[in-house]
């Protein structure tokens, strides 16, 4: 799957970033499989929570994943 986004906070999704400037590949970054899984984990906990009532805190993507604030 090709995804297309200005929002830089769903980078961490992908396995592969392809940075684009002047419509030319500028740079190619690999996620580290860790970092994503890292990320997928969190997102999963957090969706879970609320499904189970424990977290009333929005789950808001807008500019990336917000994480609630400790």
């Amino acid at each position: 799957m090709i995804m297309v986004t200005h929002d830089v906070g769903l980078k961490a999704f992908a396995h592969r970033v392809v940075k684009m400037a002047d419509g030319k590949v500028n740079k190619i970054i690999t996620t580290p499989p860790q970092a994503r899984q890292n990320i997928i984990s969190s997102l999963n906990k957090r969706v879970e929570a609320i499904h189970a009532g424990t977290n009333t805190a929005q789950l808001m993507i807008r500019e990336g994943i917000n994480t609630p604030e400790d």
